[in-house]
């Protein structure tokens, strides 16, 4: 009895290395051949895994152009918004009216969709207003503002203001000092307006033929200019900033302000418009100025909305409302530049509800 207790007590539980046995030494016998392995996949695992993979890539290969596109529209707005702030900052900065002009795509056909896109910005700056100050040869020996007269030559030509004659001691005129083929660099230029005796119609500048001569739009004045006049101002439009590169939107990305059903933008670009919405924002022939005051405001010539908004868009897209177009959304009065997506449940009801979200910026999503 004795040994049958010893013999029971011999047996062992089943291990990791065999098989339940009568004696442990059989089971660590068995233990030391390891346990058994998988050599490799199946076919049909191999195939479904294939499978699966050929799926993903499918559609991968369906959604990433979606998502890109999605992301050159956001980007592009991104970078707009961006350069505004830029130009709302340096005004603060240098307490210098300064802003962006936009470049027309195509400057010259207005049957051209691209004559009302605008895809290249620079930095501009106010200039002050000019006067042509020589120093005088009287008495006190202080500057004095060089006389002007407004000449009509001929019915149907154009008038010309032009500097006194003969020239004062010390004089200086419209090139400024610098050559007359050195136009950028001229104190006045073409596009520059001249205003007499404080008020009243400005006139805009065309052209310098000389140093003493500007060329006026339109003909007839108000008022006759035959004694010449110290009472003028030279209202001087934006000049580019110097070292500035033009900044580009990405490809296809641009502001649309083709006239459709609908305000594609916000107040019109397209000078086709009705009223006084043609003339928005209107800098030099083929562009658009936008410019902030020190204080923040906008104070571009010919804005009388309390908004200006720029519809962003994919323009190698047909339809407008394709490829998800941001709104970029200035207030005139306060300067503050935001970004908003279009309602496009605006396209069943209102036209002008597309731009509800401009409205509400607790509405939009961006």
């Amino acid at each position: 009895m004795g040994i049958m207790r010893k013999e029971k007590q011999c047996r062992v539980a089943p291990s990791e290395f065999g098989s339940q046995t009568e004696f442990g030494n059989q089971g660590v016998s068995q233990g030391d051949q390891g346990p058994i392995g998988r050599g490799a996949f199946t076919l049909v695992e191999m195939q479904v895994v294939l499978f699966i993979v050929i799926l993903l890539a499918a559609m991968l290969v369906a959604f990433a152009p979606r998502l890109a596109d999605r992301q050159k529209v956001a980007g592009g707005a991104s970078q707009l918004q961006e350069w505004l702030l830029i130009a709302k900052s340096k005004a603060r900065r240098d307490q210098i009216a300064t802003g962006v002009r936009l470049q027309r795509v195509n400057q010259t056909d207005q049957n051209d969709p691209d004559y009302f896109r605008f895809k290249e910005l620079q930095y501009i700056q106010q200039p002050d207003d000019f006067f042509v100050q020589p120093r005088g040869s009287d008495a006190q020996n202080q500057y004095k503002v060089r006389k002007l007269q407004i000449r009509n030559t001929a019915p149907n030509v154009n008038n010309m203001a032009v500097l006194e004659s003969p020239v004062p001691l010390g004089a200086a005129d419209f090139y400024g000092g610098f050559g007359g083929t050195e136009a950028s660099l001229w104190p006045v230029q073409a596009g520059d307006y001249l205003e007499i005796k404080g008020g009243g119609l400005v006139h805009r500048i065309l052209r310098i033929p000389n140093s003493v001569t500007l060329v006026l739009e339109g003909n007839g004045t108000p008022y006759p200019i035959t004694i010449p006049t110290e009472d003028y101002r030279i209202i001087r439009r934006p000049r580019l900033l110097t070292g500035e590169k033009a900044l580009t939107l990405p490809k296809d990305i641009a502001i649309d302000g083709n006239k459709r059903p609908g305000p594609w933008v916000y107040p019109p670009i397209d000078p086709r418009a009705a009223g006084e919405e043609r003339n928005l924002c209107q800098g030099l022939a083929g562009t658009l100025d936008i410019i902030f005051s020190p204080a923040g405001g906008v104070i571009s010539q010919g804005i009388t909305q309390d908004r200006i908004i720029f519809w962003v868009r994919d323009v190698s897209l047909d339809n407008p409302q394709d490829g998800e177009p941001v709104l970029i959304c200035i207030d005139v009065r306060t300067g503050f530049i935001s970004a908003h997506p279009v309602n496009q449940d605006g396209i069943l009801s209102n036209q002008t509800s597309l731009f509800s979200f401009t409205r509400d910026g607790k509405a939009s999503g961006i």
